[in-house]
């Protein structure tokens, strides 16, 4: 009768005296007082009511049982909506007992509240069941994964920034950039070793010239200081595009952790050597070249086989990319959508593409090289 009488009013109080019961239920907050007793008095329908309390309301004012907030504890102690019956005197019988037990000790003044167990769910009350505390517990959950993975992606950044910013140290920089300023003053790349005291003039197979060629343009249009701003771009720019692109396929966690796995494999480039460029290069040649039309577009294939020319001129590393673009063109031939109508002259250009980063500038043939080291 209680949880019939709270399901439809806010505002639910119970007046017990021996075994007789009065539930008084309001929309609005209707707090026993002498002014509304007073009324009731005056209102002859619900005198013989009044009769089992002496026949006056003022008498309810001193057996008042449960307030709004002890209804509602005692609904959420019997199982909410459970509570609901149509056999009016058992469900009276049942709660008048369990509110003596739970209930009596706070009677007093106190203003209606929420108590735990309960939440608020537009202008009623409504208990709190398993599911939606679960719920709320996923959620918080979550939004703390989020905080400290953010936290974490923030400290890794700055770590990268001042080690990518850090002054230059013992590195091939520094013979490179002179040798590129050579070239640029002779107007052609050294075939001989120039620089070593032990083999002086033993020819040299020089596989990153173009390297070596941008390293001198840059240091004469901007000073040592340039190659530090290079290495943030091209190491930073490449760890930001990965932890951007995993953020939104698998959320912050997962770019967390790839970016610390890529902090850890190529932690070495952080430093102005050919391979830094290599990063951004691997990172555009993933999306540029893969894809079912690769091997139908002689465009595509025209492209990647100027692409990976130039990156094999600048870095050795270009190789790396050929396991992707294989492994990628094998997944569309056996997937659920094979791509068989490949041209054949596409198909040979994306050939020629793997052999280009091992193609380089005329130099010293090999049987010189050998001979040169023997003596």
């Amino acid at each position: 009768m209680i949880a019939t009488a709270r399901a439809e009013l806010p505002f639910v109080w119970v007046h017990a005296l021996d075994t007789q019961a009065v539930l008084i239920a309001c929309a609005e907050r209707c707090d026993p007082r002498e002014a509304a007793a007073a009324a009731l008095d005056g209102t002859p329908a619900i005198g013989p009511l009044l009769a089992p309390f002496g026949g006056s309301a003022a008498s309810l004012l001193s057996s008042l049982l449960l307030r709004p907030a002890d209804v509602d504890r005692l609904l959420a102690f019997r199982g909410g909506d459970a509570a609901i019956a149509t056999d009016d005197e058992s469900a009276a019988g049942v709660h008048h007992a369990a509110g003596e037990r739970l209930f009596a000790p706070r009677l007093g003044t106190e203003e209606p509240r929420v108590p735990r167990g309960v939440r608020r769910e537009g202008g009623a009350r409504v208990p709190v069941r398993p599911a939606d505390a679960e719920t709320e517990l996923t959620r918080l959950l979550r939004r703390g994964l989020f905080a400290m993975s953010a936290a974490a992606i923030a400290l890794v950044a700055f770590q990268i920034a001042f080690r990518a910013t850090a002054p230059l140290g013992n590195s091939d920089v520094f013979w490179q950039v002179r040798t590129g300023a050579v070239a640029l003053a002779t107007g052609h790349m050294p075939d001989t070793e120039p620089f070593s005291y032990t083999i002086p003039g033993v020819p040299w197979n020089n596989h990153e010239w173009l390297f070596e060629l941008l390293a001198a343009l840059l240091h004469r249009a901007f000073g040592w200081g340039a190659f530090r701003l290079l290495v943030l771009a091209c190491w930073g720019g490449a760890a930001l595009a990965v932890t951007v692109t995993v953020a939104r396929r698998a959320g912050l966690a997962a770019a967390l952790t790839a970016l610390c796995l890529l902090h850890l494999w190529a932690g070495y480039k952080m430093k102005p050597v050919p391979q830094v460029l290599s990063m951004p290069l691997l990172l555009a040649a993933i999306h540029l070249f893969r894809g079912p039309t690769m091997l139908r577009s002689r465009a595509r294939a025209g492209a990647l086989v100027a692409y990976l020319l130039v990156w094999g001129n600048l870095t050795a590393e270009a190789l790396t990319f050929l396991p992707f673009l294989a492994l990628d063109q094998v997944a569309q031939r056996v997937g659920p959508r094979r791509a068989r109508d490949t041209d054949r002259a596409t198909l040979l250009l994306v050939l020629l593409a793997a052999l280009a980063p091992m193609v380089g500038r005329p130099g010293p043939r090999c049987s010189t090289t050998r001979s040169a080291a023997r003596r």
